[in-house]
């Protein structure tokens, strides 16, 4: 922005009242060009937002998808867990069992 204003030869944006019709329609001039930087600035601002706004529903969604990825792990995990300590009860019960088997 301050660059387009540089190009203008404008430090600044004032307004100011003209005194006559030749200095009213310079000073139109310069106007137009200023809101017409103004605008192209405004629409770069609302695109750049949409942009971000588009790359914070994607962080979203994929945090989303992460966690539920996760949660599944853990369920997965602990089901292991169980299995694994069901499966090492049922090899010692098959133990003792055939150890009284063979006393009796």
């Amino acid at each position: 922005m301050e660059e387009a204003l540089a190009s203008l030869n404008q430090s600044n944006i004032s307004i100011e009242i003209p005194v006559s019709e030749n200095e009213m329609d310079l000073e139109f001039e310069k106007t137009q060009k200023i809101l017409t930087k103004l605008n192209e600035e405004a629409l770069k601002r609302k695109e750049s937002l949409e942009s971000g706004a588009e790359d914070k529903m994607t962080d979203m969604y994929i945090n989303n998808i992460n966690g539920q990825y996760l949660r599944e792990q853990s369920r997965n995990r602990m089901l292991i867990i169980i299995s694994a300590g069901l499966g090492t009860l049922l090899l010692g019960m098959l133990f003792l069992y055939t150890r009284l088997k063979r006393k009796a």
